[in-house]
């Protein structure tokens, strides 16, 4: 199974469901950004409020280590919006812009692209494959 985001700049829409004021959100103490941890709410930079990454991103698999079950996500802000990159590991998203064909962080350590079967890869700026939405072979 394949899972298509567009990432061209131009055919952008913000999509997945999201903590809105119609929705009750159920869990405990709210974070910085009034996002409630533990009912799987997290600060969105590029949608400016609270997202569920598995509602609202797409899983990116990690390539290093295939029996990983942790993922990354990666989140369409909208139209003409930087992608935002969530790490597994990682206490802030990542901002993604695109330059050059390619979607990529200001400090120039991610760069994420899909190919023509629409699967989505980071590398990092050697080159080396570390995300994929291609689930791996088990």
């Amino acid at each position: 199974m394949s899972v298509a985001l567009s990432l061209s700049p131009e055919s952008f829409a913000a999509s997945g469901s999201t903590a809105d004021g119609d929705e009750p959100i159920i869990g405990g103490e709210k974070g910085m950004n009034g996002c409630i941890g533990s009912a799987g709410y997290t600060w969105s930079q590029v949608r400016q409020e609270c997202i569920r990454l598995f509602e609202a991103g797409v899983p990116l698999h990690n390539v290093q280590d295939p029996a990983a079950t942790d993922v990354a996500y990666v989140v369409n802000g909208g139209d003409q919006l930087p992608l935002e990159l969530f790490l597994p590991d990682g206490d802030r998203s990542i901002l993604l812009h695109y330059r050059d064909g390619t979607w990529r962080d200001d400090d120039g350590r991610y760069a994420l692209s899909n190919d023509k079967n629409d699967v989505i890869e980071v590398r990092s700026t050697e080159g080396t494959l570390i995300f994929t939405s291609k689930k791996p072979n088990s």
